[in-house]
């Protein structure tokens, strides 16, 4: 599938490991106010509570005025899937940061773990379920700061 990077295939495991390192660092917490509006901090972000898991909404034009891509993070409990659904005004990129899932792109599906990513475009119709008995930990990135989805099997947070 085109549309995936398999971080065993090609060297996305030291992207990985920085991306890990980044993580564990302390928040520095001398910030000057006066650049909040560019840098932004969003210690909790905006979490949504699903019934498979949790979005966590770090930035967003929303709660970062002026921003032109929405970042995240995803929660999958094991065993749970996401509804289908789909992005009509951007395109999605998801990172797996820990576990596995099987991730359902149109009519195509891949197993993906820990460093793989994912290019979702434009009003393609995808899911992802975590596979095994550990969530997944996925960062998401999109291409608006005006994220929408549509939730093509009804009721549910996509």
């Amino acid at each position: 599938m085109e549309y995936v990077a398999h971080a065993a295939n090609r060297g996305y495991r030291q992207l990985h490991a920085g991306i890990g390192a980044l993580a564990s660092q302390p928040r520095n917490q001398n910030i000057n106010t006066a650049i909040l509006g560019v840098f932004g901090i969003a210690p909790d972000g905006d979490r949504v509570k699903t019934g498979w898991g949790e979005l966590n909404w770090k930035i967003m034009g929303t709660n970062m005025p002026g921003a032109e891509m929405t970042f995240g993070t995803c929660h999958i409990n094991p065993g749970e899937r996401n509804p289908l659904h789909s992005h009509p005004t951007c395109e999605e990129f998801l990172y797996v940061v820990s576990g596995s899932c099987e991730h359902k792109l149109g009519d195509e599906v891949t197993l993906m773990g820990p460093g793989d990513i994912i290019r979702i475009p434009r009003d393609v119709r995808h899911w992802a379920r975590a596979m095994g008995d550990q969530p997944v930990f996925a960062l998401i990135v999109f291409s608006s700061g005006t994220r929408t989805a549509i939730d093509h099997e009804g009721g549910g947070v996509a």
